[in-house]
This record gives C-alpha cells, sequence and structure tokens, in this order.
C-alpha cells in the first residue's frame, strides 16, 4: 500500500498542469491506499501512523469528489475511532458527527458515536446512540450488547436485561454486518472532470490533520 500511496502522489503532481484525467487516476489511488493504510495500522493499535494516513486521504477528498463516487463518511468514521485511541474524543467527535450528518441511520456510525461518548464519559448519551443503532439494525448484536452495558450502568438492571436477551438472539447477518463489509473504494462518475481545476482543488492540497489533544472531551 505506501508504494502505491507514493506513486499515486508523485504521479498526480507531475500530471497536475497537464492531463487531469490521468492525474485524477493517480490522485484516486493514493487516496484509497492512505484510507487502508490507515485501518491496517489502526488494527494492530498503531492510532498515530493511522491518524496520518486518514489525513493524507482526506487531503484528496475535495480534489476528488466531484469526479469519484467516493464515501467520505466511512473516512471519517474510521478516523475517528483512531483519534479516540490517541484519547482525542474532542476530534474523534466531530469526525463522527461529520460520518452521522451523511448516513444518520448508518448502525455502524451510530454505535461508534456511542463509544465515543461513553470515552468522553457521556454515559447517557451513549446509550442514545445505541439505541438508536438497534433501532436502525435490530439484529445488530454489539449494539444491543453495547445498550445493555450502558444501561447497568444508569442502573436499568431491568431494561438491560431485555436488550442483552436480545442481543443473545441478534443475528450475525445483520445489516450491521453488511455495513461493515461494504466497498469503499471510489468510482469515478460519469462524464468526470473537464477542464482544469479551480483553486478549492489546489487549497485542499494544503489540508493537515488537526493536533490531536489527549484527553480533550
Amino acid at each position: 500500500m505506501r508504494p502505491l500511496e507514493d506513486e499515486g502522489t508523485t504521479g498526480y503532481s507531475y500530471q497536475l498542469s497537464r492531463d487531469f484525467s490521468v492525474a485524477d487516476d493517480f490522485a484516486v489511488v493514493s487516496c484509497y491506499a492512505c484510507e487502508q493504510l490507515g485501518d491496517y495500522e489502526r488494527a494492530p493499535g498503531d492510532p498515530h501512523a493511522a491518524v496520518e494516513d486518514y489525513a493524507t486521504a482526506m487531503n484528496w477528498v475535495p480534489v476528488l469528489q466531484d469526479v469519484f463516487a467516493i464515501h467520505p463518511e466511512v473516512l471519517d468514521n474510521n478516523a475517528a475511532l483512531a483519534y479516540l485511541a490517541l484519547g482525542d474524543t474532542r476530534t474523534a467527535t466531530t469526525l463522527e458527527g461529520k460520518a452521522l450528518a451523511a448516513d444518520p441511520a448508518d448502525p455502524v456510525f451510530l454505535m461508534s458515536a456511542g463509544f465515543i461518548a461513553d470515552r468522553a464519559g457521556h454515559v447517557a448519551q451513549a446509550a442514545r446512540y445505541d439505541r438508536a443503532a438497534l433501532d436502525s439494525d435490530p439484529g445488530a448484536f454489539p449494539a444491543a450488547n453495547d445498550l445493555g452495558v450502558e444501561l447497568v450502568r444508569e442502573g436499568q438492571a431491568a431494561a438491560a436485561g431485555t436488550v442483552l436477551a436480545q442481543a443473545a438472539g441478534a443475528s450475525p447477518g445483520s445489516r450491521l454486518s453488511a455495513r461493515r463489509r461494504r466497498d469503499n473504494r471510489p468510482r469515478r462518475l460519469p462524464g468526470g472532470r473537464a477542464g482544469p481545476r479551480g483553486p478549492r482543488d489546489r487549497r485542499a492540497l494544503a489540508y493537515r490533520a488537526p493536533a490531536a489533544h489527549p484527553g480533550n472531551s
């Protein structure tokens, strides 16, 4: 993935003033490679590297979003979890808010928002997110389990028992599982982009991720 990221960035730089179609193809390779690198780095517990690569992928989004069918909300969600691993609940909350603004009923995003709220110490808010995730996907075991835990922490033992019983009978083939497997690869939109890029796209290349603030809530 790292060679693809480097090749995509270098190729895009060379092509920027020449063939815009080819330049976009280089750029989207770099964007997708960076997002995948972030996912791989976050899984084994290297959030610092993940945040750096997610930031590079985010840098490409304004450049590519009018050429390719991309889903920045998935990137926002995954980056939010990387920032959360660094203890930066403020940035995590902001990024997860962007993901939910794009798809308010996505059970994965709702569960992530609940997890972030819980880590920030907002138990009631976490329970609301978990309940919304379960309402969106009644067969989602993780959402039911998380909600049950939050209700126990709030002293609602009876309600927690009901929810945890639902978790025990949840389906492994729920919408949550399908959404976690969904293909997020960018695809070129019909027609693409023609002509020189405007100044907005060039400014987007100067994007840098916000500094992490461990412990912020």
